[in-house]
């Protein structure tokens, strides 16, 4: 029969290429070459759409994030009816169905949009449909809810002509998108006591949902630092204390000179004294208040290799000035020079001059310009020759003119008038210059000797 037939020929049956659905030609294939074959017609192979319903059942709703949606074909449908071929994973994947936004939409800030979401049936290798309707193309709406965020205001205390501030507040829970602006504004709100009402605030961004949790406006008064600035006075030894007070609870804070301290000086100096305090329960933070003062030296003194000069007054000196002192031993100071030329030799020698805030001054000029006194007197160190000595040969220089004094020695040291005093010098003649310097040197030996013969004695013991 036929069924032999063909099976004799060794013949199969083959069609075109092809996986989409549609119709294909077959063809007669491998048949054996020993016989002739007439094909009377030719075959069609169809394969046919794959019937498949879907369903709209998504949620088409997300939170407001800054960044435009997207919507997926896999979560917006379901497969009600039919299935997907096996070769596709999913339903973007068959292509049976395409997921769009309406012309000129874009979903990003927070809404509702009606029907935005457009779902069309391509058909290709799938008969869809979509669920309870036979229309190629349904819609959805969607909508973008507003970001959620709390804000807490903080409690301010103002002065009643303090603007309030707009960016006292945190945000306590939920965060905004980077770069967005809620768009507070804070503003009082009722009187909940005296000076004392409640901070409200709104924003403007339609993004966002804000919840605020109010806080506290007070109106305070600032509190007042009073300090007594003292009139220039002499150190006396004791500590001194500014007197300053504050009409609030808040400690009172000192810079003195730019550093920490206390209320307590003890010791000449120019002071500049800065106090301040913080806020307490009930008033603002004062101003800072400034007391610049003096506390006067009772002398000026230099002491340097063996040298010591002073200056005393009861009525003191600024604490800044200070000696200058140009030692004058082994150097010629024309005046003295010519008056001593030959007959005297200089032992040692100051020129006394004074450095102020002003300039630099000799030491009769400074006690001039500072009303010092009259009985002032300069006491200076004499040479360790002259140390047991009653009296010094010394040349004074004052107004520019020398004279050659004999002065007392007491002590160690010797007190002159310091009006007008410039230079001081002391002097010996030459010959006694001499003597002196032999007397001590043997003075000094004979010390040595003396220490040596006791250091023997007690060892011959």
């Amino acid at each position: 029969d036929k069924v032999l037939a063909m099976w004799a020929l060794n013949a199969a049956v083959a069609r075109d290429s092809g996986e989409d659905a549609g119709k294909y030609a077959l063809t007669l294939t491998g048949y054996d070459r020993n016989y002739s074959v007439t094909i009377i017609s030719e075959g069609k192979l169809t394969i046919t759409p794959r019937e498949i319903v879907f369903a709209v059942t998504g949620v088409f709703e997300s939170v407001y994030d800054g960044n435009e949606k997207e919507v997926n074909a896999d979560e917006a449908l379901t497969v009600v009816s039919g299935s997907l071929a096996p070769i596709h994973a999913d339903i973007a994947a068959s292509g049976a169905v395409s997921v769009s936004f309406a012309e000129g939409v874009s979903i990003k800030d927070a809404g509702l949009y009606e029907n935005a979401v457009i779902f069309t049936l391509i058909g290709g290798n799938y008969a869809a449909a979509f669920e309870g309707t036979t229309e190629n193309v349904v819609t959805a709406s969607y909508t973008v809810t507003r970001r959620e965020i709390t804000v807490k205001l903080r409690d301010q205390r103002l002065l009643k002509e303090e603007s309030i501030d707009q960016n006292a507040y945190d945000i306590t829970a939920g965060a905004p998108v980077q770069g967005d602006n809620l768009g507070i504004t804070i503003s009082q709100g009722e009187l909940l006591a005296t000076d004392r009402y409640e901070l409200v605030a709104e924003y403007t961004n339609p993004n966002y949902d804000v919840t605020f949790e109010m806080g506290t406006l007070i109106y305070a008064v600032r509190a007042i630092i009073t300090a007594v600035t003292p009139e220039d006075f002499l150190y006396t030894g004791k500590p001194f204390a500014l007197d300053v007070s504050i009409d609030s609870t808040a400690p009172l804070v000192f810079y003195v000179n730019g550093e920490y301290a206390a209320n307590n000086f003890v010791a000449p100096g120019h002071y500049v004294v800065t106090i301040s305090a913080s806020a307490d329960d009930t008033y603002r933070e004062p101003l800072a208040v400034t007391v610049i003062f003096n506390i006067l030296a009772p002398e000026i003194k230099h002491e340097a290799d063996g040298a010591e000069i002073s200056v005393s007054t009861e009525t003191g000196f600024y604490p800044d000035d200070s000696f200058e002192i140009i030692r004058e031993q082994g150097r010629e100071n024309s005046t003295i020079a010519e008056m001593i030329s030959g007959e005297y030799t200089i032992v040692d020698g100051y020129v006394l001059n004074v450095s102020t805030a002003g300039g630099t001054v000799t030491l009769g000029e400074y006690i001039r310009n500072n009303a010092a006194g009259e009985d002032l007197v300069v006491r200076i160190k004499v040479p360790e020759e002259y140390a047991n000595s009653a009296t010094v040969e010394c040349v004074i220089i004052r107004s520019g003119e020398a004279n050659i004094e004999t002065v007392d020695v007491k002590d160690g040291y010797i007190e002159i008038a310091a009006k007008d005093v410039e230079a001081v010098a002391f002097i010996a003649e030459r010959e006694t210059l001499l003597a002196v310097i032999i007397i001590a040197a043997a003075f000094a030996i004979a010390m040595l000797l003396l220490g040596c013969f006791y250091v023997f004695r007690n060892k011959a013991y």
